[in-house]
């Protein structure tokens, strides 16, 4: 490479300088100025540099996932500058509308050395896949992880009747009342698990309706 300027006059300093294009990002460089005249040539010592590098940017396991909610993990290097992290998290596989949450540690101070970093997601849908990635950002350039994913828990199981207790039955009128599951996964089964329904009443396995003709009268738990 030739110096700015590439000849100087034959008495006195000069400062020279070399404007590098085209290097890599922490990558360490090496170099030496050298002379040459008529009487021959000098070289001077060897220095060195070190470029300015992005943050580097890991995705931990996601933690405490449930129906409503999860904590997202990363870690960060910042590379030695003032770093803001992000996490974007969306339904879409490829992030698309997806929306952005900092992170709880962000931003991160100047240093060399890796921090942990979270976001705490609320307000989820249950049994929902959910996709996200990490990205830190600062002067030196923007870090980006892969796209990852996890799903988040059913709601717990809950059953009920259709009209908040089971209506009472009549030997030999008709009976039929149902019975309502919400939260766990669809499709619900039914069945007696203990207990017994009175004479007559039979539980429908695919809809949880209870039907039939009572036959005989007295109190049944089940």
């Amino acid at each position: 490479f030739s110096a700015s300027p590439s000849s100087v006059n034959a008495s006195g300093n000069t400062v020279i300088s070399l404007n590098a294009q085209g290097l890599a990002t922490g990558t360490t460089y090496y170099f030496k100025a050298v002379a040459t005249s008529s009487v021959g040539t000098t070289s001077g010592d060897i220095l060195s540099f070190t470029t300015l590098a992005p943050p580097t940017v890991t995705r931990s396991l996601e933690s405490n996932v449930t129906s409503l909610a999860a904590q997202l993990n990363g870690s960060v290097n910042p590379q030695g500058s003032t770093t803001s992290v992000s996490f974007c998290l969306g339904t879409i596989s490829n992030l698309s509308g997806c929306t952005v949450y900092n992170a709880n540690e962000s931003p991160l101070i100047a240093s060399n050395s890796a921090f942990n970093v979270t976001a705490n997601i609320g307000s989820l849908q249950a049994l929902t896949t959910y996709y996200y990635n990490i990205t830190a950002t600062n002067t030196n350039g923007s870090s980006s992880t892969s796209i990852y994913s996890f799903t988040t828990q059913a709601l717990p199981l809950n059953v009920t009747t259709q009209n908040g207790g089971l209506p009472p039955g009549t030997v030999g009128v008709a009976y039929s009342t149902s019975l309502v599951a919400a939260g766990g996964s669809e499709p619900y089964s039914w069945e007696i698990a203990t207990g017994s329904l009175p004479g007559g009443l039979n539980l429908n396995l695919r809809n949880g309706v209870i039907s039939g003709t009572p036959t005989s009268a007295g109190n049944y738990t089940f």
